[in-house]
């Protein structure tokens, strides 16, 4: 957390999300220019690939539909406008206030999207609400139509319980994000499974505003706290394209880009 932050905790920050934030970006005008904001915090850090995750809200005058196509119209010209970083999205679920038919909908949605840049789905919101089981169904729907699933995953200890767990991870992921509080248990099943895990070491990278803490700095937490060299930063990215929700051509170019930038790194 960033110097003088003590303020900060599950509560205040699902707090803010739902009596500040969503009321903001209730119109499809806020909603671009918030997305454009975002993609150039992102760009001015120093991203080259990013997934976006976003979840899509209806609202009065706003149907989900025009929420995702404004995000996606929105992308496609900042790519065409920058080139120099590919964006993707992922559609999220909110366990907290969605329903089964809900999420099977914001599915459908993705699935629709596919061809438009939308790589895969997501259980996030607030966890110590909702019961995910009711999810099952839609996203054996998203896994069987080729979309990546990454899943918040043991945030707290409220959604740590070994039967929420086990649920989650017959949902079939391909990732897991936080992975905080976690029996030994299901840790020895995430390790014989493989799978990606996206850890934020200040909470979430994907809330830059609220934590303040955007990707560079995160590696830079890693580096501090885990005593990781620059070379050991560098592998761990060249590593980590291999989980990312597009195609070989991109990990290849990620990890080539990489690559290159060790290079240099190495004969300065």
């Amino acid at each position: 957390m960033p110097p003088g932050k003590v303020d900060y905790t599950l509560e205040t920050f699902f707090s803010t999300f739902s009596k500040l934030t969503y009321q903001l970006c209730n119109d499809l005008d806020s909603l671009v220019y918030a997305t454009n904001s975002v993609l150039e915090d992102f760009l001015g850090d120093g991203v080259v690939y990013l997934e976006l995750r976003t979840i899509p809200r209806a609202s009065p005058g706003i149907t989900q539909e025009q929420y995702i196509n404004s995000v996606l119209d929105t992308t496609e010209k900042f790519r065409s406008k920058t080139k120099r970083m590919s964006v993707f999205l992922i559609l999220a679920i909110d366990r907290g206030s969605m329903t089964a038919a809900e999420a099977d909908e914001i599915v459908n949605l993705a699935i629709e999207n596919k061809s438009r840049g939308v790589v895969g789905v997501d259980i996030c919101g607030n966890p110590t609400k909702g019961d995910v089981s009711i999810y099952k169904e839609p996203f054996a729907k998203a896994k069987a139509n080729g979309l990546g699933i990454t899943l918040h995953f043991a945030v707290t200890t409220a959604s740590a319980s070994a039967s929420e767990l086990s649920t989650l991870l017959s949902f079939q992921p391909d990732r897991l994000g936080h992975v905080i509080h976690v029996p030994d248990e299901i840790k020895k099943e995430i390790a014989r499974r493989k799978l990606s895990l996206e850890l934020c070491i200040s909470c979430n990278t994907d809330d830059v505003g609220f934590f303040c803490s955007p990707v560079s700095n995160e590696y830079l937490l890693a580096a501090q706290h885990f005593g990781l060299s620059r070379t050991d930063l560098l592998d761990m990215c060249i590593k980590s394209a291999e989980a990312i929700f597009v195609s070989e051509y991109h990990k290849g170019r990620i990890q080539g880009m990489l690559e290159v930038f060790a290079t240099r790194f190495d004969s300065a």
